[in-house]
């Protein structure tokens, strides 16, 4: 598979989010206001008074290259000869008939890992009580494998492990 060049990357970066999404994803997006969201993603926010997509979870301006990699789960050079030609030109926003159903690309299989469990649990085992759970319960969750803290993003969080029969 070839590759993209620095010139067609820019121009994907520089491809109007919001028109990509009215031609190839019709009706995900919905009137908030002045603004549009898009209604798989509700923090994903199109301010119409500035022109640009705000997504608010993350907290950070967002493009339709980042849409296409972030969101839906393209690789780079694919999300680029989707937003462009191939050429470096962008692809026409405009279609005579509209699209019959948004293209739903499946994300790239990443192989799953848990997070690294740190060695004291001091905030699950309070974050825990403090919602009800009782001190004998989370023993017996860590215990068994089922429950350990871990960060992510740093952030403490717990982690739940599920576990098959077989």
């Amino acid at each position: 598979m070839p590759g993209v060049t620095k010139e067609q990357i820019q121009e994907a970066r520089e491809a109007d989010l919001f028109r990509y999404l009215q031609f190839h994803e019709p009706g995900v997006l919905k009137r908030d206001g002045p603004n549009y969201r898009h209604k798989e993603h509700d923090s994903l926010v199109y301010v119409t008074g500035k022109g640009y997509w705000y997504w608010n979870s993350r907290g950070r301006s967002i493009n339709a290259l980042d849409y296409l990699v972030e969101i839906r789960g393209y690789g780079l050079v694919d999300a680029v000869n989707t937003l462009t030609d191939g050429r470096g030109r962008q692809t026409e926003s405009r279609r005579s008939t509209p699209a019959k159903s948004p293209v739903q690309r499946e994300p790239e299989k990443r192989p799953f890992s848990l997070p690294w469990a740190k060695r004291c649990a001091t905030f699950a085992v309070s974050y825990l009580q403090r919602r009800g759970i009782s001190s004998r319960i989370i023993s017996r969750c860590f215990r068994l494998g089922l429950l350990y803290e871990a960060r992510h993003r740093d952030e403490a969080v717990c982690v739940f492990v599920g576990k098959d029969d077989g």
